[in-house]
């Protein structure tokens, strides 16, 4: 049901508005190539604009549409009739009178200095050049330059559209996977899917309560209607990803104690109102794992490199030039004492004998 409904909401909220625009586009295109003098170049722009009519023709009733394009929009039709109206507008130009052209170059000029590329800000220059006082620009110079300008400009617009358009068409697929995950988890475990039902609700909260609160009105094609589809779906599977998680994030000290709910007692209050939580918050899963994956990296680290055991030796420190504390000493060389306590060499190359030490005995002479 709840695909169906977006199906439904998707054709009508956002595919039947972009192609009622398309179609005005067209039809004032066509209305505008009567106005103009009429020459055999005009037929190449009509033939355009007939093109892109063909794509976005209503017969009247919802079905003619086709059904795979109720189903599987976008597929690129209005993409397509969007680039013949372009083209015929950028062929259409030429046949402008200079005022026209004069007006919708100066249009043209701050658009194409708001593209930030060196392409767009060299046509720019050229014509601020070209219409800058006293220089009197011939007339298909301008046409020229105005052609130029639109189809710049438009293949900013092309290539926008295009993104919103993919868009539209990942976020379509992202909810019919998730939704049947969601029937796979509820039939393989009722009891726990109630868990996705209390998500699904914090999912839909959440939106509601952004959109309340936004300032702005998007004009992207219909872009923003894609996180009304995907929020109860991506709610429902947080809350009961969120409720299996808890308990270990629980024990792991990264969550508190108030989040150790029983995943066998799923109607509990608390074990809900978790599963609300999870449902409302996109980010706070998101946080969860993340915390869990550096807990768990820690303790691996900690198990590779265990703590020294009491009493062990300890490696003396290298670079530092200081011993480490309580570990046996080597005997000191280099500063010409004897270490205490230790036994001494015999004393040579002074002619006395060592204090104590057995002296050798002497032979007589017979």
């Amino acid at each position: 049901m709840f695909w169906m409904a977006s199906v439904a909401v998707r054709w009508h909220r956002i595919a039947r508005p972009a192609r009622e625009m398309l179609r005005a586009q067209i039809s004032s295109l066509e209305t505008e190539l009567h106005l103009v003098e009429q020459k055999p170049e005009l037929n190449q722009i009509a033939s355009l604009l007939a093109e892109g009519k063909k794509l976005v023709e209503d017969r009247g009733v919802w079905w003619s549409a086709g059904i795979a394009d109720v189903l599987f929009w976008s597929r690129g039709k209005e993409l397509t009739g969007w680039l013949y109206v372009h083209q015929a507008e950028s062929h259409m130009a030429r046949f402008l009178a200079r005022p026209t052209v004069v007006a919708r170059l100066e249009i043209n000029e701050p658009n194409l200095r708001s593209a930030d590329d060196p392409r767009s800000l060299a046509l720019a220059n050229s014509i601020h050049a070209a219409l800058a006082p006293p220089t009197q620009t011939p007339l298909d110079r301008l046409q020229a330059l105005l052609s130029e300008a639109l189809a710049l400009n438009y293949e900013s617009e092309d290539t926008s559209f295009s993104d919103l358009a993919n868009w539209q068409n990942k976020a379509a697929w992202l909810v019919l996977l998730g939704l049947f995950l969601i029937v796979v988890l509820a039939a393989l475990d009722p009891p726990h899917s109630i868990f996705l039902l209390v998500g699904a609700l914090g999912g839909l909260l959440s939106r509601m309560s952004r959109s309340l609160n936004r300032s702005d009105l998007p004009t992207d094609y219909g872009a923003d209607w894609t996180t009304l589809f995907l929020s109860p779906v991506a709610g429902a599977l947080g809350a009961w990803s969120g409720i299996l998680i808890s308990q270990l994030a629980a024990q792991l000290a990264v969550l508190g104690e108030v989040f150790r709910c029983r995943w066998e007692q799923p109607y509990e209050s608390s074990t809900l109102a978790i599963a609300l939580l999870f449902g409302f918050s996109e980010q706070l899963l998101d946080t969860i794992f993340e915390k869990v994956t550096e807990k768990t990296d820690s303790n691996k680290a900690s198990a590779s490199n265990p703590p020294p055991r009491p009493g062990a030796a300890q490696p003396s420190a290298t670079g530092t030039g200081e011993p480490t504390p309580g570990a046996p000493q080597p005997p000191a060389t280099g500063t010409g004492e004897p270490t205490p306590g230790a036994p001494q060499p015999p004393a040579t190359g002074t002619g006395e004998p060592t204090p104590g030490a057995a002296q050798p005995q002497t032979k007589r002479g017979s």
